[in-house]
């Protein structure tokens, strides 16, 4: 839904810096016994660029850390929790609410905080999420999938295939996410909803990062 080019940001007082998060890539990567050149054959980076990335000491752009993963068949989210999780074959995930840790990201002056419930849940058809929306998103969304919103608290204007909805506390919307959409909060307050993003494929998903329609491009109605 959401697209971001950037790494989330490292709360301040977070024991991950960007150093660990670098190194924990680099250990990842000796664990699947996965040489540099494997690696860049299943990303399709270069040697050199991956090199780079291991002894650099600044993140790369979040797209490159998504390619880096799924290549490592972890989550994102792996690179950035402090605990660490296990690989793609786990079969369950429970986030305590004291683990909960917060994301951010941001496009176009767009920003998203957001909580991820199930990072540990690797080949999963579902993403569910906490997720503060924003007072202003210009941005419009199309992809493949299906998403579930079930507001906690706040208004939400919801545009949707042309059409505009207003939610408040305790609605729930579903739909599909291959029509033209997007949301805001109303008022002065940042609504909350709990979000579930449906795959309809068992893949490393992008959330928050796919299905952005460039500012400006028209798109047709569809039903």
């Amino acid at each position: 839904m959401f697209i971001n080019r950037k790494p989330p940001a490292v709360k301040q007082g977070s024991d991950m810096t960007p150093a660990k998060i670098i190194q924990r890539i680099k250990e990842k990567r000796i664990e699947k016994g996965l040489s540099l050149d494997a690696l860049a054959s299943k990303t399709g980076f270069s040697k050199g660029y991956l090199s780079k990335i291991e002894n650099g000491t600044s993140l790369p752009p979040i797209s490159t850390l998504h390619r880096i993963c799924e290549a490592l068949a972890v989550d994102l989210t792996y690179l950035f929790s402090e605990e660490g999780h296990g690989d793609a074959d786990r079969g369950i995930s429970i986030v305590r609410r004291k683990e909960r840790r917060e994301m951010i990201v941001e496009e176009g002056g767009v920003r998203f905080k957001n909580w991820p419930l199930a990072p540990q849940k690797e080949g999963r058809n579902m993403d569910p999420y906490l997720v503060e929306i924003p007072l202003d998103n210009p941005h419009i969304y199309q992809h493949e999938g299906e998403e579930l919103y079930f507001l906690l608290e706040g208004k939400v204007k919801l545009s949707y295939s042309g059409k505009d909805y207003i939610l408040e506390q305790g609605d729930c919307v579903y739909f599909d996410t291959n029509v033209p959409h997007t949301g805001c909060s109303l008022g002065r307050k940042k609504a909350k909803a709990f979000v579930i993003f449906y795959s309809y494929k068992k893949t490393m998903r992008k959330p928050f990062t796919s299905g952005l329609i460039p500012l400006g491009t028209k798109h047709s109605k569809e039903s």
